[in-house]
C-alpha cells in the first residue's frame, strides 16, 4: 500500500493534463508524507494540471490536507441526501454560461432523470463558481481556477442514470466537457476554426483578448485566398466589424469597446477568395453592469491604516487635521546652524566686466599713440 501511495509516474504532468478522482478512501488523499497521492495531486494543480473530485461515501470524510486546500469545495456529509423520488440537477446563472454545462438546449436538464445519490458540497469562498444545484439550492457542482490549474468538485455519483434513461449522448458530452475544461482545452479543436476569448467576464471598460486561427489536417490544403473575419455583436444589437482579411495562421485582436454592460457575442468566420462564408464559430463574454469603484464607496479605514503603516506614515481624520498639524510643528526641534558659502573672485560677472574694460582701455591708449 505504501508503495502504491508513492507512484510518482501516475501524476506526471508532462504526460497527463487531467486527474479525475473517484470515491477512493479518504486516507489515501490525506497528507502522509512527501510524494504520497494527496501531496502529488496538490503539486500537480500548482503546475497547471486539472483535478476533479467525485463525491462519495468513502472520500466525504477527507481531512484538512494539502489536497483538500486546492479544492473549490468541501464535502458536507459521508451519507447522501435521503431522496425518495430523487432530485434533478439545475444549472445556476453562472452554470448556464459555463462550458461544462453547455450540453444541449435550455430544457435538457428538465428532460434528464433525477439523481438518487447526492452529496452536498460547500464552496470554500466567494470566488468559487457554483455551476449546479438542486431545486432547493443545495450546491452540487463547483469549479475554480487554482494556482496554474483548475479544480472541480462534483456532489453527484450516479449520472449513469442519464445514460440508462436513454440519454447516452448527453451523458458523454457532460463528462467530456468536464475533462476538456479541467485540461484547459474547451476552446481547442483538432480540426477547424479555433476561437479563444479571454477573459469571459470583465467589468465595463476592460479589454478582451480575441485569438483565432484555422487548424487543418496536414493533408488538407487551404484554398488560396482564404481569410478570417471577426465581428462582435454588442448587447444593444449593433454588429461591430473587428477584422477583415485576417491570416488563417493566427490572429490576435484586443477589443477595448466594452463600455456597454451585457452579453457580447464574438463571431469568427472563414471567408473564401470569392467572398463566400464557410465555417463560423461563436464565443460569448459578459461585461458586468456594476462599477467596482462604486460597489463600496464608503471609506475603508482599516485598509487606509494598513497602507499608512506599510509606508511609515499615519492616518488622520479630517476633523483632527488642525490639531495634528499644531502637534507636528510643536514636535519639531529648532537648532542653530551655520551655513558657509565660498565664492571665488573670478566666479561672476563683475570681474569679467573689469577685465574687459581694462583690455579695451589698453587697446585705446595704444591706438592713440600709434602703437597699433
Amino acid at each position: 500500500m505504501a508503495e502504491l501511495l508513492r507512484r510518482a509516474d501516475w501524476f506526471d504532468t508532462n504526460q497527463y493534463d487531467v486527474f479525475l478522482i473517484g470515491d477512493v478512501p479518504a486516507e489515501i488523499l490525506a497528507d502522509r508524507g512527501a510524494g504520497t497521492i494527496g501531496t502529488q495531486l496538490a503539486a500537480a494543480v500548482q503546475r497547471g494540471a486539472g483535478v476533479g473530485l467525485l463525491a462519495g461515501p468513502n472520500n466525504a470524510s477527507l481531512p484538512r490536507s494539502s489536497f483538500s486546500r486546492v479544492l473549490p469545495a468541501t464535502l458536507g456529509s459521508e451519507s447522501p441526501l435521503r431522496l425518495d423520488e430523487g432530485k434533478r440537477l439545475y444549472p445556476t446563472p453562472e452554470g448556464l454560461s459555463h462550458f461544462v454545462l453547455r450540453i444541449g438546449t435550455d430544457d435538457v436538464f428538465e428532460r434528464l432523470p433525477p439523481l438518487e445519490r447526492l452529496f452536498p458540497i460547500e464552496p470554500v469562498n466567494e470566488i468559487v463558481d457554483v455551476l449546479a444545484e438542486t431545486d432547493d439550492g443545495t450546491p452540487l457542482l463547483a469549479v475554480a481556477e487554482t494556482g496554474r490549474g483548475r479544480t472541480l468538485v462534483a456532489g453527484m455519483s450516479d449520472t449513469w442514470l442519464w445514460y440508462r434513461a436513454g440519454n447516452p449522448a448527453t451523458h458523454q458530452r457532460f463528462w467530456q466537457q468536464v475533462l476538456l475544461w479541467l485540461g484547459k482545452k474547451e476552446d481547442q479543436t483538432d480540426d477547424g476554426l479555433n476561437l479563444v476569448v479571454r477573459p469571459r467576464e470583465v467589468d465595463r471598460g476592460e479589454p478582451v483578448l480575441i485569438e483565432v486561427k484555422l487548424q487543418q489536417a496536414e493533408e488538407q490544403a487551404l484554398p488560396e485566398g482564404t481569410t478570417i473575419s471577426l465581428d462582435v455583436l454588442r448587447p444593444d444589437g449593433e454588429l461591430v466589424p473587428v477584422l477583415r482579411g485576417g491570416s488563417t495562421a493566427g490572429v490576435r485582436e484586443e477589443l477595448a469597446e466594452t463600455d456597454l454592460a451585457g452579453d457580447y457575442v464574438v463571431r469568427a468566420s472563414v471567408v473564401a477568395a470569392d467572398g463566400a462564408i464557410g465555417e463560423r464559430v461563436e464565443r460569448r463574454f459578459l461585461v458586468n453592469a456594476t462599477d467596482p469603484e462604486l460597489d463600496r464607496p464608503a471609506r475603508e479605514q482599516e485598509t487606509l491604516d494598513q497602507l499608512a503603516a506599510v509606508s511609515g506614515g499615519t492616518t488622520v481624520a479630517p476633523e483632527e487635521l488642525p490639531t495634528w498639524v499644531e502637534e507636528l510643528i510643536a514636535s519639531l526641534e529648532v537648532s542653530d546652524s551655520i551655513r558657509k558659502k565660498i565664492i571665488t573672485l573670478w566666479d561672476g560677472w563683475p570681474p569679467l566686466l573689469a577685465v574687459a574694460a581694462l583690455l579695451t582701455l589698453e587697446w585705446f591708449v595704444r591706438k592713440r599713440r600709434g602703437l597699433v
